[in-house]
This record gives structure tokens, C-alpha cells and sequence, in this order.
């Protein structure tokens, strides 16, 4: 592959995913389907976002530890966020 045939990667800032609080450790993508952003750092969260609108979905929160990896395994996760919002639905009827 030819140096000038790369894709070359973007230099703006697209959007601020700040409801952290501490330094943020890793950021993860997840793509399939969906498109996700999870990120963990020093506050013990786990937060899923939406890349392209910078929203929180969800806070894991609970973990005994600094975050300081995530590894998505994406049948796993669609699973998981499945059961998230069907316990969601329950809760409200």
C-alpha cells in the first residue's frame, strides 16, 4: 500500500465526553451494528456513549477499582445492553 493512499485522520475536535470525574485511563470503540464509545478512568465508572450525539447512555458504576482497561466482546455487549433496556421497560410499567 502506497504512503499517499492513507486515509488521512481527522484534525478537529468532534465532541467532549466530560462526565468523568478524574483522569480518564482508556476510551474504547465498539462497532457492529451500533456505534459505542465506552471509557473508564479514576472514579470507578464505566460509561457507554454515543460517539456521534456525545451522550451518556449508561454509568456502570460499582467497580472496586480504577478502570484501566476495557476489552468489548460485541455479542456479549449487544446482550448486555439488551437486558439494560428490557430492565429498563419493566421498571416503568
Amino acid at each position: 500500500m502506497a504512503a499517499n493512499s492513507l486515509t488521512p485522520l481527522p484534525r478537529y475536535l468532534h465532541a467532549t465526553l466530560d462526565k468523568h470525574t478524574g483522569i480518564v485511563h482508556v476510551a474504547t470503540y465498539a462497532k457492529g451494528a451500533a456505534k459505542y464509545v465506552l471509557t473508564g478512568g479514576a472514579d470507578r465508572i464505566i460509561r457507554l456513549w454515543n460517539p456521534s450525539t456525545a451522550t451518556e447512555i449508561k454509568a456502570y458504576k460499582g467497580h472496586g477499582y480504577e478502570v484501566l482497561s476495557i476489552t468489548v466482546f460485541v455479542e456479549l455487549f449487544r446482550s448486555l445492553l439488551y437486558n439494560d433496556c428490557e430492565r429498563e421497560m419493566d421498571s416503568h410499567s
